[in-house]
């Protein structure tokens, strides 16, 4: 018996695709005529409230598989949560997270192909659901959410 091997192709790095996203965001005109992008867009909230600046937006993945791993395509359930705290009187401030989130979902519905330097490109963005909104149960702050699904490929 004989096995023959042959080298195979060179792999693609899978890319982080909120890494991804969150670098594309940052560099939006549209975002950073609203906010400053460079502090308040993430794929986290500070752990410090003392700390955090509003409106702030938060990138997660939900859940998602790789499609091709050889080739570096990667598809995600991407969760967008636009947080926008409170007013002095402790009422949640809903006007500055809904911009924030109306101009995200806005730029994701015209994504065609981004290239995001040094990672890859964003491909695709669908499944785009309905802003949803909701009091954040433990700072009584505003919140806007949406999904959708990004495919994106490594560099």
């Amino acid at each position: 018996m004989t096995i023959n091997i042959t080298p195979g192709k060179p792999s693609r790095m899978l890319p982080s695709t909120v890494d991804m996203v969150v670098d594309w965001l940052k560099a939006l005109p549209s975002l950073q005529a609203i906010i400053d992008p460079g502090s308040r867009i993430s794929s986290t909230l500070p752990v410090d409230d003392d700390k955090i600046v509003y409106p702030w937006l938060t990138v997660a993945r939900v859940v998602g598989v790789p499609v091709l791993p050889e080739a570096g395509i990667d598809r995600a359930r991407i969760t967008f949560n636009s947080w926008g705290g409170t007013t002095s009187s402790g009422a949640p401030y809903w006007p500055a997270s809904d911009l924030l989130m109306r101009t995200v979902e806005h730029e994701l519905r015209q994504v065609l192909s981004v290239h995001v330097v040094g990672k890859g490109h964003i491909v695709s963005v669908s499944g785009l659901e309905g802003i949803q909104q909701l009091q954040d149960p433990d700072t009584n702050g505003a919140r806007w959410w949406m999904d959708a699904i990004v495919v994106t490929r490594g560099e």
